[in-house]
């Protein structure tokens, strides 16, 4: 048989059974202590469901007070921009444990038939069945094949050159470089003398001196051997010399620089003056002569008078003394 109520508590409605332990708001009441929720909505047992208007009247939860404590934080953060504005805040909310021991309604009362464990006590998990450990006989063994290194070959053994002596260097000859055919011209070019040949420059004593030894050789090698004919070289055309290009002195270079600036500078004031000149004596030739007076110191001449208007002369009959007054005019009809 299942039954199950909704209550109200703290502001919220929970759905409980005996035996549940929930959290609720902060309710001050000592651990262990007991409490009666009369806020029941509903009542279910099985088929059987109660509804009430908004409560039922003769229904009550009890439960048991387990503990109080803290949730877990929430952070709250504020901010304004352009304001230089922000605000962190931290609030752990505060609740209490219960535990529903029975649930009535009128004079039946339905309590909890298991005990429930408390909530805050740690879950054992169930230990896992012990794999078996392999044995030594059914570990794999090494090969020894892996390990066995192949004999490594001796090197072969250097051949040493035998020592030369002065005379085995001095037979040895040097090839001669045989001369370049050149290819026949076809076209027609001046034929040049052939160029005086170069005498070599002696070399020094101390040379000279080292020469001799390395290459001194007993009499009877001398008439053995004979000495190779010194290898041909390509002469080069003598070097023409051509005449240097005589230069002013540096002193001449200067003074005739100077020259050159007066003569421009002279230049330029001839140019100078024969256009201010110009600009002062071109209108020369168009001037008046010194007796004429200027037009604008000639007296001007007087406008004629202006002719008056002939002013009419209007004549005014005096009415005499024993005359009668005219009769007034009468406008036309």
């Amino acid at each position: 048989m299942a039954i199950y109520a909704v209550i109200k508590t703290g502001g919220k409605q929970y759905r409980v059974a005996p035996g549940d332990v929930v959290k609720v708001e902060k309710l001050g009441i000592v651990s262990g202590g007991t409490v009666e929720i009369s806020e029941v909505y509903l009542i279910a047992d099985d088929h059987d469901i109660t509804v009430g208007h908004p409560t039922i009247a003769n229904a009550r939860v009890v439960a048991e007070v387990v503990g109080e404590g803290r949730d877990e934080k929430i952070i709250t953060f504020k901010k304004k921009r352009r304001k230089g504005y922000q605000r962190t805040i931290g609030h752990r909310q505060y609740f209490t444990t219960l535990r529903i021991s029975a649930i009535a309604l009128g004079d039946h009362v339905y309590k909890a038939q298991a005990r429930v464990s408390h909530p805050d006590a740690p879950r054992t998990k169930p230990a896992r069945p012990a794999r078996p450990s392999p044995t030594k006989p059914d570990l794999p063994k090494p090969s020894v094949a892996k390990f066995v290194e192949a004999p490594k070959k001796a090197p072969p053994p250097k051949e040493i050159a035998p020592a030369q002596t002065p005379a085995d260097r001095a037979s040895v000859a040097v090839p001669a470089e045989p001369a370049r055919a050149q290819p026949p011209s076809t076209t027609s070019e001046p034929v040049m003398a052939a160029p005086a040949p170069i005498t070599p420059m002696e070399p020094p004593a101390s040379r000279v001196a080292t020469t001799e030894f390395e290459t001194a050789r007993p009499p009877d090698a001398e008439a053995e051997h004979t000495a190779p004919a010194p290898p041909t070289r390509e002469t080069e055309p003598p070097l023409t010399h051509t005449p240097a290009i005589p230069q002013p002195p540096a002193d001449q270079t200067h003074t005739d620089s100077k020259r050159r600036y007066w003569l421009v500078a002279v230049a330029i004031a001839v140019a100078l003056l024969l256009g201010t000149g110009w600009v002062l004596f071109r209108d020369l030739g168009r001037r008046a002569p010194q007796d004429a007076v200027p037009a604008a110191a000639q007296p001007k001449e007087a406008p004629p008078p202006k002719a008056k208007k002939p002013v009419q002369e209007v004549k005014i009959k005096k009415p005499t003394a024993g005359a009668a007054p005219s009769a007034p005019v009468q406008p036309p009809d």
